[in-house]
């Protein structure tokens, strides 16, 4: 528990000290190292809060870290179920 919280300190700093591409690792490896890391969409929301600008990709919508964010999520919980190893 103690990890995992500290893992949520260091992600959120992240956010906002490291530049996005090291943010967006950070959030990988802490959603394969930790059990149902919701935490990686709440990071995405604040992301978007923080630092959402409209892109015209996403017919100027300002949601792109929560889209990754979910879509992080969604990866690493199914690609745990189908490795046969993992960390915890």
């Amino acid at each position: 528990m103690a990890k995992r919280i500290i893992a949520d300190i260091v992600l959120f700093m992240g956010m906002v000290i490291f530049p996005w591409w090291l943010s967006i690792i950070m959030a990988v490896l802490f959603s394969l190292i930790f059990k149902s890391y919701f935490e990686v969409m709440i990071w995405g929301i604040a992301s978007d809060i923080l630092y959402g600008a409209s892109l015209k990709i996403l017919f100027n919508q300002s949601f792109f870290y929560t889209a990754l964010s979910v879509i992080i999520f969604s990866l690493t919980y199914f690609a745990r179920k189908r490795l046969s190893f993992y960390w915890s």
